[in-house]
């Protein structure tokens, strides 16, 4: 190129040479990302993968942790920033959150088909286990210098109700195969639509806590003939999980896990109970009633029963049929019974009294209220 500079009597002239620099490829640099969140909680298990486009090649990465590859695996939750810059020191910058993933925190759902998942397990480090993004169980590591290691758990949503011992199971089992041994705090979920038809296949109202065995199996068989773990009222509970809607929650611990274990949820009939349900007739002249209704501190049932001395049973359910009290008389003489219910959150209960010698079953719905 041929120029000219100059004014008055100075004027230059002759060749040029520019030197634009850019991108090699004609496009500026940029820079996006996949990340990969943690599902198995307090693991090392995220990884960030860079995606570039333009620029000139030479890239160099200098992360927030001080690494300097295109790629961070097995990393911990976080927030890590990476400054990228080309052959010809043009540069761009990311800032990525790396995070561990919790149903409750992100709105995941339960599984609704057959499936796995695999986490790793130290003393005192609990996890949900996901199938794909879809969560399944909650385990935790309980202290007592075991590592259950790397455990993975599959559910299977059986087609049928399995029945073990002429007692109907949840559609929905699940098997969970530790690599190590020691005790765990296991917590299983499952629809409400399948407890509905559990309570169904039990052919009952409504299902008690207290009517609910976990019991484990080993091997993975589907129709076991034994059982490793046998847990009941006495040491699970039955809860909606966290208020999720639709979604239960039966939660026990056991004292040491065995491997390749399956647990079912069984529906036990309670002979006697069933007995009280088909009787229709009462003691003649016989009355109950609450005295009050709504109640604040004290619940009082009026039982007129004309000069009975009776025994029998009282328990207190909360309106997700959760045990709240229970109580045994033997041989008393009852007029106004009272119960203290101060402490009790404000909703539903139902108060049911048995006397099964006299075959009397009766229950009734109170409602607590503040003051």
């Amino acid at each position: 190129m041929m120029y000219s500079i100059g004014s008055g009597q100075r004027l230059c002239s002759g060749p040029l040479n520019i030197t634009v620099h850019g991108s090699s490829s004609g496009v500026p640099l940029s820079v996006d990302h996949f990340s990969y969140d943690i599902f198995c909680l307090g693991m090392d298990e995220g990884a960030i993968e860079l995606l570039i486009d333009g620029g000139s090649p030479e890239y160099l990465f200098q992360w927030s942790d001080e690494s300097s590859a295109e790629e961070l695996v097995n990393i911990p939750a976080g927030t890590y920033s990476v400054t990228i810059t080309d052959g010809n020191n043009c540069a761009d910058t990311l800032s990525i959150d790396i995070e561990e993933i919790n149903p409750l925190q992100n709105d995941m759902s339960l599984l609704e088909v057959d499936g796995c998942g695999i986490c790793g397990l130290t003393d005192s480090i609990g996890s949900y286990f996901y199938s794909e993004i879809d969560y399944m169980v909650y385990i935790e590591d309980v202290f007592d210098g075991l590592d259950l290691g790397e455990i993975e758990v599959c559910t299977e949503l059986h087609p049928e109700t399995i029945i073990i011992e002429d007692n109907p199971t949840l559609n929905r089992s699940w098997c969970v195969d530790a690599e190590g041994e020691g005790a765990a705090t296991v917590r299983l979920f499952f629809t409400d639509e399948e407890f509905q038809q559990l309570i169904a296949d039990a052919e009952v109202p409504y299902i008690r806590s207290a009517n609910l065995i976990v019991r484990g199996f080993s091997g993975g068989d589907s129709t076991p003939d034994n059982y490793d773990i046998e847990l009941n009222a006495g040491n699970i509970s039955l809860a909606l999980f966290d208020n999720i809607e639709n979604v239960w929650s039966v939660e026990f611990t056991v004292d040491n896990l065995p491997p390749n274990t399956c647990f079912y949820i069984l529906y036990i009939r309670d002979e006697s109970q069933k007995e009280l349900d088909e009787v229709t007739q009462h003691i003649e002249g016989a009355d109950f009633m609450i005295i009050e209704n709504p109640v604040t501190e004290r619940v009082r049932l009026k039982i007129d029963h004309i000069g009975c001395v009776l025994s029998g049973n009282i328990y207190i359910e909360d309106e997700i049929q959760q045990l709240v009290y229970r109580s045994t008389f033997v041989d008393t003489y009852l007029d106004v019974l009272s119960f203290d219910v101060s402490d009790y959150a404000a909703g539903m209960y139902f108060l049911t009294i048995e006397f099964p010698n006299a075959k009397i079953s009766k229950t009734f719905k109170f409602i607590k209220i503040t003051h």
